[in-house]
């Protein structure tokens, strides 16, 4: 059975198929669509995580975090063993994006059946998409026309850097893509680290970003979504990934031989 990656898009983003050399394409962020006033779009936890962990000892990023105004994180050295463990049981929660960092994101819909596009119509309230048909050269495209624009443009409108990382370091552009998996359950997990740092550092910590990058609540089952992320890291086979101050971007890229006014199926 055919399948279909569909972009529904205002008519002011809608390709010139005469000409797709140069098409201008909007990408959100996490931050975007946290805040974007439209409700059918819009979801207040886009991308969050809540964590209970249970720390062992403590480490200068736990320190930094005590000493902000506010912080209910509280220690001393009475707390601590020979080893430099806590006596007790401590348990940090990590909320409202504590952690978490931004990220750029395209999304669209999959269908099986053209006659649900009628359903998403409705939905999203927009009669202008397109389709995509091949997806690897969609997607790289959109990370080149990333890269060179970071390239040509570092600063956002405040004269800030739109990328935060180490001055003198490089940075790639890298990514995930995945159906979107609608569920109801809370995002609060539990996990154990030997100190936050190592947590914020290793792999469990991106295996919880990335399973909330790809979850919703079930009251958006209805957009069948599919969502390519983009990140900056330190290179391509670094885990450090940095995080951006962009709200949105209008990119523009070579998307011939990708998308398509008819239907095309990825499959």
């Amino acid at each position: 059975m055919p399948k279909y990656l569909i972009k529904f898009t205002p008519k002011e983003f809608y390709p010139d198929f005469s000409d797709l050399t140069n098409y201008n394409i909007k990408l959100g962020t996490f931050h975007h669509y946290r805040n974007i006033e439209n409700s059918i779009l819009s979801d207040k936890s886009e991308g969050q995580r809540g964590l209970t962990l249970r720390i062992k000892k403590p480490c200068p990023k736990l320190e930094q975090l005590s000493k902000e105004e506010g912080s209910y994180i509280t220690y001393d050295k009475s707390s601590l063993n020979e080893k430099g463990e806590f006596k007790a049981e401590f348990y940090l929660q990590l909320h409202d994006h504590l952690l978490e960092f931004n990220a750029w994101l395209f999304c669209c819909s999959h269908v099986d059946d053209l006659e649900y596009i009628n359903t998403l119509k409705e939905h999203f309230k927009c009669e202008s998409y397109f389709f995509i048909y091949d997806v690897d050269k969609f997607v790289n495209s959109i990370q080149r026309a990333l890269s060179d624009d970071l390239k040509a443009n570092p600063l956002n409108e405040n004269n800030e850097e739109r990328v935060i990382y180490e001055k003198g370091g490089n940075v790639f552009i890298d990514g995930y893509k995945d159906a979107v998996r609608y569920s109801d359950k809370s995002k609060w997990m539990n996990r154990e680290c030997e100190t936050l740092t190592q947590f914020i550092e290793s792999k469990k910590s991106r295996e919880v970003d990335q399973n909330l990058w790809f979850q919703k609540p079930k009251r958006y089952i209805t957009e069948q979504e599919v969502r390519f992320i983009y990140f900056p890291t330190a290179g391509r086979t670094e885990r450090k990934r940095f995080n951006i101050r962009d709200d949105f971007k209008i990119l523009g890229s070579d998307f011939s031989d990708c998308i398509s006014e008819e239907p095309k199926s990825y499959e």
